[in-house]
């Protein structure tokens, strides 16, 4: 399976990791170049897979590939658009 490969529900390997749990999976997914950004059939997108794991792990990381999370904490986003 490609890295953006949607698999069932239009669900890519990045959400099913995130939806998991399994940060370093996720890690290596967008080391890959895995997009965060894209929604399933559902309209969810890899965070809000991430925000209903068992551990926060790929929550945070997620927040910090969007700029969203910073050494001191939560950032406010560039782009508000990335709240949406």
């Amino acid at each position: 399976m490609r890295v953006q490969t949607p698999a069932a529900q239009g669900r890519t390997p990045l959400m099913l990791a995130c939806r998991g749990g399994h940060f370093a999976c996720a890690q290596l997914l967008i080391a890959l170049g895995a997009s965060v950004g894209g929604m399933d059939r559902d309209g969810f997108t890899a965070l809000h897979h991430a925000a209903l794991a068992p551990s926060g792990g790929c929550t945070l990381l997620l927040l910090k590939k969007a700029g969203l999370w910073g050494k001191k904490g939560p950032a406010r986003p560039a782009d508000p658009a990335l709240l949406s």
